[in-house]
């Protein structure tokens, strides 16, 4: 019982026990040789810190009076009162650094440049809901990874083409059972999720042998590269990026491909100087072989289907595109953060982010 413990004059028990415990160390330690030093920490993390009010009665060392400089006293330390600061321009980045986050750093630039900001560079979460089962993001990557497995043992539409339905059939389910394991081996075993699992092999089965129909009726192509990794610098802008497939065909040329486990692909998508898709875009512009085909693939269960831009229509918009990553990228580089959402409040429509960026504070102040 508390009662018990304060009679008892137990640690922790009451505040002025504590105090007088507090007042006995402090008075030991400063008695404790001819000349002692006492200091403590200015921050911790962002929040500014002070003394002790034990040691309120020591004269400051004259010596040890300035403090060193970090980062967060000189940003607080300017001139200019925070409240008359523009909140929508932050530090720029450090020259070379490598931004995480890849081709979403881009697209959220384009989409609103605060929320690249805050996902970004202030490491703020949106929180996604939780799923019950497999979500839709996890289908995508299981997708993903299954389609990866499958061309690393088929390496050629040729191959596709002379190998049996059987066979074929064989290797889709390895790839799909594999990406399944990769991707759900953290989880917890249970009767509904190993159900929800079977249930997932077929339906990725199938998805894949319909998919692999549109592929036997594409030009003669060899796959070069499945989720290759590289860097690219992009305004200023260094990123990690990989594109899910690079195929190259018989004439030398190659095809950029890249997968989409949603049927709201369209190519507007990549129009206008902040598109809401630009990571082909990218790919494309920064590519080191020579691109005659930059497609999305759409994996839909009874709606596969490519769609981009091949041969002279594609290099008529790669200048565009171009420059628009190069904004983007430098736009996020000097640290752009206005709170701008691209198509309003369609563009706010599935972002969890408001309560950093207060914008329904700001759309009431100025409506």
């Amino acid at each position: 019982p508390v009662s018990l413990q304060r009679q008892a004059g137990m640690p922790h028990s009451a505040a002025d026990r504590e105090l007088h415990y507090a007042r006995r160390v402090t008075a030991r330690l400063l008695a404790s040789a001819p000349e002692v030093v006492c200091s403590y920490p200015l921050f911790s993390g962002e929040e500014q810190l002070r003394a002790s009010p034990l040691l309120d009665a020591l004269p400051e060392a004259a010596e040890f009076a300035a403090p060193f400089e970090t980062s967060l006293r000189k940003i607080f330390s300017s001139a200019v009162p925070l409240d008359q600061k523009s909140d929508s321009q932050a530090p720029p980045l450090a020259d070379g650094t490598l931004q995480r986050g890849g081709m979403g750093v881009l697209a959220n630039q384009a989409a609103c440049p605060f929320r690249a900001f805050a996902k970004y560079r202030l490491g703020a979460s949106d929180g996604d809901a939780a799923d019950i089962g497999i979500s839709p993001s996890e289908r995508g990557n299981v997708a993903h990874k299954a389609l990866e497995l499958f061309w690393s043992n088929m390496k050629s539409q040729r191959e596709l083409l002379t190998l049996p339905q059987q066979e074929t059939d064989a290797v889709i389910a390895r790839a799909v059972s594999a990406a399944l394991d990769i991707h759900m081996s953290r989880r917890s075993h249970s009767t509904s999720l190993e159900r929800s699992r079977a249930i997932e092999q077929g339906r990725l089965h199938d998805l894949l042998d319909e998919w692999l129909e549109k592929e036997r009726t594409r030009p003669d192509f060899t796959v070069l590269e499945r989720e290759q990794p590289r860097e690219v610098e992009v305004g200023g802008l260094k990123l990690a990026i990989k594109a899910d497939r690079l195929d190259r065909y018989a004439d030398g040329t190659h095809a950029i491909l890249d997968y989409k486990t949603s049927d709201k692909q369209e190519l507007k998508d990549w129009e206008g100087d902040r598109p809401n898709a630009p990571q082909l875009m990218l790919y494309a512009v920064k590519s080191e072989h020579v691109i005659s085909s930059v497609e999305f693939a759409v994996l839909v269960p009874g709606s596969t289907y490519l769609d981009g831009y091949q041969g002279q229509v594609l290099q008529q918009h790669l200048p565009q595109w171009t420059q628009v990553v190069e904004h983007l990228g430098a736009s996020f580089f000097r640290g752009d953060a206005a709170v701008d959402p691209k198509d309003g409040l369609k563009s706010c429509e599935f972002c969890r982010l408001h309560s950093l960026c207060r914008i329904a504070d700001a759309r009431s102040v100025n409506a």
